[in-house]
């Protein structure tokens, strides 16, 4: 499922920059335009493999998103909407992530509360040496869980 690909990848961004890693080829900076992109690949690749389902949650967000706050409905669409209001970069995904969460905090879709309810390690890997010579490394994820407390509580709350 989209949004739960790129929620995860909003939970890892503060420590490895994931959104910062989809960028065009070749440019040093990622845009929040390269993230709309993303999604829009991800639904094309979906309704050409016959999985449309899978974009249900994105649509949800995105008729959330245009609801809540009417600006980002204009025709220059919510990513560059996103970027004239703070600017790029850092200070836009900062922004869509902010927006994100909340729509996940008031909508709590089933797959966000399974998801908070149980330990998330990281999906990136840093190299543990075993010895002085780092001839015998072993590989554990960069945090044992990426989860959000607020997220936890949520969960936690809701399923009580």
């Amino acid at each position: 499922m989209l949004l739960r690909r790129i929620y995860i990848m909003a939970l890892e961004d503060s420590e490895r920059s994931v959104f910062r890693d989809i960028r065009k080829m070749g440019s040093k900076q990622s845009s929040l335009q390269d993230l709309e992109l993303y999604a829009r690949g991800y639904i094309q690749s979906g309704v050409d493999a016959h999985r449309e389902e899978e974009a249900d949650c994105w649509s949800e967000f995105l008729a959330w998103l245009c609801a809540q706050y009417p600006l980002y409905s204009n025709p220059k669409g919510w990513a560059l909407t996103i970027i004239d209001e703070v600017g790029d970069g850092i200070p836009a995904y900062d922004k869509f992530r902010e927006l994100l969460f909340q729509f996940l905090e008031e909508e709590r879709p089933n797959w966000f509360i399974q998801y908070n309810l149980t330990k998330q390690p990281s999906g990136w890997f840093q190299g543990i040496p075993n010895d002085e010579n780092y001839e015998n490394i072993s590989f554990e994820p960069v945090k044992d869980d990426i989860r959000i407390q607020r997220h936890i509580q949520l969960a936690t709350k809701y399923t009580e």
